[in-house]
């Protein structure tokens, strides 16, 4: 099986996708692009609304971006993070929908 790397605009096009499929709109949400995540990874991590992201989380190893996303102004955001570089297309940015579930206000 072949991978094909997704552009930085694929994975804006998959993250928009995810959320149309949850029903989320895109105000309600700040995507956070880790490159820690690492080349190849194609997973996600969810937070909740006014969840505080812990330095141990592996969904969100990136020390300073998980400070900005713990202020507030985030904090009341559904806050995703998501690899800098997935590595293979096929399960892509959509499978990400599965991270947000149906939306609950």
């Amino acid at each position: 099986m072949r991978h094909m790397p997704m552009t930085e605009d694929e994975v804006d096009v998959e993250c928009a996708g995810a959320l149309a499929d949850a029903g989320l709109p895109a105000k309600r949400v700040r995507f956070y692009r880790l490159a820690e995540l690492g080349p190849g990874h194609v997973g996600a991590g969810w937070f909740r609304p006014h969840v505080t992201i812990y330095h141990a989380d592996p969904a969100f190893p990136d020390d300073a971006q998980r400070a900005v996303a713990n202020q507030p102004g985030n904090r009341e955001l559904h806050r995703l993070t998501v690899p800098a570089a997935p590595g293979d297309r096929a399960p892509g940015g959509r499978a990400r929908a599965s991270e947000l579930g149906p939306h609950r206000p």
